[in-house]
């Protein structure tokens, strides 16, 4: 019954109310002046009882008044629920009514439910969001190192591809009256560290791609 009262407008409420504080004074008014004291002399009004009536009526509708104003107001405040977002040091985000002990970050959001009908979340529902979230976390950090990882592995094979391209003891031969020419030992040598590289780009690259979708 409240729940429907304050989906109206106060203005309303008070029209009605006034209405029906207007017709009590009438009908009061009607009943005194139909009865006689004598039946040569009537009685008119009296006057105590009318104000004493309209007095008491006019407290009553300024109270309703001050009543449908301070839940028009109070009411959406009341409904407000705080949700805290905590940051870990460790990078996970924990999501609850009260800020989580140790969070290097929080922040405080309001959200009003008093015109969307939306109900707070259930201690239920709130460490179901809070695991998603710690998987989630725990995904990132191992893409992440993986992705590290490759890109350490290729820098490293680009490394000895380039210290590789010396020829080592044996791989030149000498030709004579022709100088010298490379073996096949040291092309077969260059070929490996080019796959070599080729290999820790792709994986890479796959990596990357692995941590930008968790991301």
């Amino acid at each position: 019954m409240g729940k429907q009262l304050f989906t109206k407008e106060p203005i309303v409420w008070v029209q009605k109310l006034f209405s029906l504080v207007v017709s009590l004074i009438k009908v009061n008014k009607i009943k005194e002046r139909v009865v006689t004291r004598d039946l040569a002399e009537p009685i008119y009004c009296n006057v105590d009882s009318n104000y004493s009536l309209f007095g008491t009526m006019r407290i009553v509708l300024t109270v309703c008044c001050f009543v449908l104003i301070g839940a028009k107001v109070l009411i959406p405040v009341a409904m407000a629920e705080s949700i805290y977002k905590s940051v870990m040091p460790d990078g996970r985000v924990m999501y609850g009514e009260q800020a989580q002990p140790g969070a290097r970050t929080v922040e405080k959001s309001a959200v009003n439910i008093s015109d969307t009908g939306v109900k707070p979340a259930s201690k239920a529902e709130i460490e179901s969001i809070n695991q998603r979230a710690q998987e989630r976390s725990q995904s990132l950090d191992k893409t992440l190192k993986t992705l590290q990882t490759a890109e350490s592995d290729l820098r490293k094979a680009e490394i000895d591809r380039e210290s590789g391209i010396e020829p080592l003891p044996g791989e030149r031969l000498g030709i004579v009256g022709r100088g010298t020419r490379l073996s096949e030992a040291y092309w077969r040598r260059q070929q490996i560290l080019e796959e070599r590289v080729e290999t820790a780009r792709q994986l890479m690259n796959k990596a990357r791609q692995g941590y930008n979708e968790v991301r």
